[in-house]
């Protein structure tokens, strides 16, 4: 979500995605910062539900959990998660870490 309203909110990229792709990563001029920051208007999202996920360290012992999406027709179903909560919790989130911005729900 970050690598999207990041710039358009605050101008930049996030702090871990820089560290993360490094030089790959195209960086933006100050004009075009500048440009960019509170530029969003609104957000329009669809939302269907929650996967949690948690990282196995490479060390781990449980290495043929770590990828659910390797057999997505099958892991999907199974770890599907249905929960009230889980789209205030995006909501919040938004909120949270970018702004009051209009948010459009376009399917849920």
């Amino acid at each position: 979500m970050g690598w999207i309203l990041n710039p358009l909110t605050f101008g930049d990229y996030p702090d871990t995605m820089k560290r993360n792709v490094g030089s790959r990563l195209p960086s933006f001029t100050e004009k075009e910062s500048n440009l960019m920051k509170s530029s969003i208007d609104f957000l329009g999202i669809n939302f269907y539900n929650s996967l949690y996920v948690k990282n196995y360290p490479p060390e781990s012992k449980n290495m043929e959990d770590r990828d659910y999406m390797q057999d997505m027709a099958v892991e999907l179903i199974t770890r599907l998660i249905e929960n009230d909560t889980s789209i205030d919790e995006v909501l919040d989130s938004l909120k949270n870490g970018y702004g009051n911005f209009p948010i459009y729900i376009h399917e849920n």
